[in-house]
C-alpha cells in the first residue's frame, strides 16, 4: 500500500452509488475490518471499499454513497 499511495500518479476519484451491503471481518490475530460494498454505476461493478469504524458506524444499506478516494500508481483505491 505504501507504494500505492506514495510513488507515481495519484488521482482523485469520486465513488458514487448505492451501498448494497456492510460487512465486519474480525481477523484470528485480533484486527477487525469494516466493509462498505457499493452498486457504483460509473463502474459497472460492485466496491469493496475498507472503511474506519468511525465512518462504518455512519452508513447504513440502500444509503447513497459519494466520497473522493483516490487511485494511486498500482490503480488501488485509498483514503
Amino acid at each position: 500500500m505504501y507504494v500505492n499511495a506514495t510513488f507515481g500518479t495519484q488521482l482523485n476519484t469520486k465513488l458514487e452509488g448505492e451501498i448494497v451491503e456492510l460487512d465486519i471481518y474480525s481477523s484470528t490475530k485480533g484486527g477487525t475490518s469494516y466493509y462498505v460494498y457499493i452498486d457504483n454505476p460509473v463502474r459497472g461493478e460492485i466496491l469493496q471499499l475498507d472503511v474506519s469504524k468511525r465512518h462504518f458506524n455512519k452508513l447504513k444499506e440502500g444509503q447513497q454513497y459519494s466520497e473522493t478516494w483516490k487511485t494511486g500508481s498500482l490503480g488501488i483505491l485509498y483514503r
